[in-house]
This record gives structure tokens, sequence and C-alpha cells, in this order.
């Protein structure tokens, strides 16, 4: 209490029948004998000291803010309307229920209740004994070593954001599952899930990543296609390209040999299905727009097609190998004709529009084609001149606001074709993400959110791989460090330790000019190239090896 004089105090501690994002219907609401509320028949806050009092409401009797608020409000008390028992039952969804507790506090003196939000009834013997200071610090030396077991990774440009981002990666790990959002997309998709596996692998993690893709088998359709819902075409290339993504970073020969009856399954179904390089007609990723064919579910797929080649490769099945990529240099030549000179729209005949961002992931993650080639920069070039909010890639299809993960996949197609406005989205995005470091699906430049859950997922893990890969990047033999920065990455401190790449691990230590990498390689990279201003001195050491120089570039091999 701050109040000059003592004071008697409510607290209350209430529930309604929404979220962040809309409506959440409550049509049953009851507050048993043992401290729990029930909602919807289902276990949902326990707690383990009883109020003095609580109410229920429906819609009929008004929102139970009226019955206990009032004074709270204005100190005028206000009739009461009745508790409405220990239960209600709302045939509109709208039922309410707040517990209060009463006191009087003196200056200075603290009131503490403490709330379980948990669907497990059998805790609640557990709760009623428990300090709930012992387990908040229990969880957050837990989250702790959670992020301890990943790489360690200091940055000296948006370096909250990035851990902050981590964080919510890792926090949307359900298991054996991973989800877009905590809300409205607390949901599997295998898109959604490329992505953030790809984010958590390449910041250490590869561990979540492993486990969410062993569980990938059982989830095939007995045709051979990994679908996340009927008609989205892109899930199987995704599934398999994300699979070696983990392989690649990893090494983890035994997790392959697992899983590629699945990767061959799937492939099989990829090259039935396509037909002319294309897939069906289908619903894709919504930010496409209607159900056409598109080219982002062909490039997945071709992607599949050479990634299913190189895992029958390396587990020695060299027929399945030319097999496979026979098949994939088919499709890829197929889309090469098909896209032409650019500048290529989301599916062919289409009109440009903000769409056409999906074929830029033929360059990141895919690898499919150069950032350099005439298709891809002429299509780089029209969205820049025609999609931007300043440095956001403003997503006019179905999205109506800037999408943030759809700005880092045009940031990653500047940044590896060597462009140094890469970064203008990266400051972009830090810029516009809200207090606790996070980004709706799209968002209106000026008022916020305005599509998909309010914390995304998929936006949290493009910027941490935007972040990553700024940093160090793998392209064929080369090992690219700082590529596409600026004189902030340059004089700043960039600490990165046991950091995975397809090479092996690394540990690189970067300021003012002076840069030390070391390497645990499985296979060394032919080059290492350390991009950096021009003029400016520079001297980089990898494992007692050293080249000092002025040049844009220094380089070892």
């Amino acid at each position: 209490l701050i109040a000059p004089a003592p004071r008697p105090v409510r607290l209350g501690i209430a529930i309604r029948s929404a979220n962040p994002e809309g409506i959440a219907p409550i049509f049953d609401l009851e507050r048993a004998d043992d401290g729990w509320w029930l909602v919807n028949g289902e276990p949902f806050l326990y707690l383990p000291h009883a109020g003095d009092e609580h109410c229920l409401a429906t819609w009929r009797t008004g929102e139970v803010y009226a019955m206990v608020g009032g004074m709270l409000r204005d100190e005028r008390q206000r009739p009461s309307i009745g508790s409405g028992g220990s239960s209600v039952t709302c045939e509109a969804g709208l039922a309410t229920g707040c517990e209060v507790y009463r006191t009087n506090l003196s200056p200075g003196e603290t009131f503490k209740r403490t709330v379980y939000a948990t669907a497990d009834r059998g805790l609640g013997d557990v709760l009623r004994r428990s300090s709930a200071t012992r387990l908040v610090a229990g969880v957050k030396a837990d989250w702790e070593g959670i992020i301890r077991a990943g790489s360690r990774i200091e940055l000296p440009v948006h370096d909250r954001l990035f851990r902050v981002c981590r964080t919510t990666v890792l926090s949307l790990c359900d298991g054996d599952s991973i989800t877009a959002g905590p809300l409205t997309y607390h949901d599997f998709w295998y898109r959604d899930a490329a992505y953030m596996l790809s984010a958590l692998t390449r910041v250490g993690h590869a561990r979540r990543a492993l486990q969410v893709q062993r569980a990938w088998p059982g989830m095939q359709e007995r045709s051979g296609a990994w679908l996340s819902q009927a008609r989205e075409w892109d899930g199987s290339g995704q599934a398999i390209w994300s699979i070696m993504d983990t392989y690649r970073h990893t090494g983890d020969g035994v997790f392959l040999r697992q899983m590629y009856p699945s990767i061959s399954k799937a492939a099989r179904w990829i090259f039935r299905t396509q037909k002319d390089g294309m897939m069906p007609s289908g619903w894709s990723a919504e930010h496409l727009g209607p159900a056409d064919s598109y080219y982002w579910d062909a490039l997945w797929c071709c992607a599949g097609l050479r990634d299913a080649a190189e895992a029958a490769e390396r587990l020695g099945r060299r027929r399945d190998a030319r097999d496979w990529l026979a098949k994939h240099g088919d499709v890829l030549e197929l889309l090469r004709m098909r896209m032409g000179d650019g500048p290529v729209p989301a599916a062919p005949g289409r009109s440009m529009d903000s769409a056409a961002i999906s074929v830029l992931a033929a360059v990141w993650p895919l690898g499919l084609f150069s950032a350099g080639e005439q298709s891809m920069r002429k299509t780089v070039n029209w969205l820049t001149e025609h999609c931007m909010h300043e440095g956001g890639l403003f997503h006019d299809v179905v999205h109506s606001g800037v999408n943030a993960y759809l700005t880092c996949h045009l940031a990653q197609a500047r940044l590896l074709d060597g462009d140094k406005g890469a970064v203008e989205h990266l400051d972009y995005l830090a810029e516009h993400a809200t207090a606790t470091g996070c980004w709706p699906e799209a968002f209106h430049p000026q008022r916020g959110g305005v599509m998909g859950d309010g914390d995304h997922g998929w936006a949290a893990a493009d910027f941490i791989s935007l972040c990553r890969n700024l940093v160090v990047f793998e392209e064929g033999g080369v090992l690219h460090l700082f590529r596409s920065t600026d004189r902030r990455w340059f004089n700043g401190l960039t600490i990165l330790e046991d950091v995975p790449t397809r090479f092996g691990a690394i540990d690189l230590r970067s300021e003012a000019g002076e840069l030390r990498l070391v390497g645990r390689w499985r296979e060394r990279p032919k080059r290492i190239v350390w991009h950096k201003p021009e003029g400016e001195m520079g001297h980089m050491v990898v494992e007692g090896s050293e080249v000092r120089g002025e040049g844009a570039q220094l380089e070892m091999t």
C-alpha cells in the first residue's frame, strides 16, 4: 500500500470469455470447493488460498465486475446482483467469474495471493504445500538451463531482441511438436516448423529439432505425403528439407537412417504428384491468396527431391541418390523455364503483387537459385520498389500489413546477394517490435497488429536466422563472416561459442577489427571470408593462421 493511511483493500482474480485476439467462449463456469475454477468442464485455475467471496455471472445477469468492481472503480457501493452460486451456464458463452480477497493494509504493507493456471487437477495438493517463490525461482532456473544448453551468442546489434526471440521459439516447443504461436496459432504446420526448427538448430538447440522431427514418420500419410492440412502441398518438401537441414548441422547419421524410409516415401509422392514441375492447385500458405498452383509449393518440393538424393548418397544408397537427383534436375529445369528472366509472380500467369516474395524461397532457405540470378534480382527489385513501408515489406494480399517474416525473407535474399541494404530490414523490425520483443504475423506500422497471433513464432524464428546469417553463413564450400553488415558489427563485440555450421561447430570473437575463430570441423570449409569495411585495418586469426589487410574482404583457405 502506498497510500498515506490504512485502507481496506479488495483483490479480485477474474475469469472472462476473452483472450488478446477476441472471444474465447465460456459456456460453463464452476468454482469447486477444493479451490479449482473449471471452464467448460475442464480445470483452468487453482487457488491454494480461498477468497473471502466469489461471484459468477452470465450475459443475462451482467458482467461480474458489476457485482464486485464498483467499489474498486469509484468507491461507490452498488447493490449486489447476486453471486450466481458456485456454477453457472451461459448459452451465449459469456460466463464470467471472480474470486475476491479482502484485507486491511497499513502504509508500506503488502498482500500477496498466488494463482496457478494448469489443466492438471491432480496438482492441487502439491501446489497447496508448495512455495510460490520457490516455484518461480525453479522456473527461472529451468529456463536459464534451457538457454545455456544452446550456443552462447552475444551480438553488437539488437542483442536483447535476438535473445527474446530465441526464448519465444523455445517456449513454443511442445515436446514432440512445435507450434506457430501461443493462441490462435497454437497448432502444428510443417511450414512454420521448418523455419522455427531451422532457427533453433542454428543457435545450438538441435536436440529440440530432433525430438520434433522424430515424431513425423507417425504423422505421414499412407501415400507418403506430409500434409499440414488438405491441399497444402508444400509440407512434404518442407519436412524433407527440415530433416536434412538438421542433419547437415549435426552430422547425426543414426537420425538420418531412422528418417530415410519416410524421406524416400515422401520423395516418391512428390514426383508422382508434380506435373510439369508444378504441384496441384491448393491453398498453400495463406499469405499467397486463393487456391492456385504456386511456385512456393513447387520450389519446396523440388528442394525435397534434391535433399532426398543427398540423404540417399550419405547413406550409401547410390541408385536412390541418382534417381532422386535426376528427378530433381528435371523439375528444376522446368521451373527455370517457367520463371524466365523475372520478375517472377507467385504463380504462373498471375500478375505481380506482394505475394511474389514467396518465390525468393528459391534463394533462401532452399538454395535452388543464386541470389544473383536475373529472375531473383528482378523479383527483389520489384518488391523493393512497389511493396515497402520504409524497411518493412507491406503485404497487401490477405494480411494487409507489414509482415515480419516475409520482410526477413527479402532481407535474406539481399544478404546473399551481398546487398548492404539487408540490415535496413533488420533495423526496421527491431524498431517495430513490441515492448515484449515480438511481432504479430502482420502489423499496421502505426497502430499495431492486424493479422495472426500477436506473438508469432515464425516471425521470431526468422529474426533469429537473419541475425545469425549476418554473422556466419555457409554457401557451398565457403564460410562467410559478417556478410552485408555495417560498421556496428565491425566495431562492436560479437561472441559465438559452440555455434553449429554445416562445416562443424565454431567459436568466434570479433571486436574493433580483431577477429578470432576456432572450428571443430567435420568438413573444413574451402575458404573463410571476413566481410569488413573497406579501408579499415582488420586482423583475422583462424586456429593460429592469420591475415591482415584493409580491403573489403579478408580470406583464408
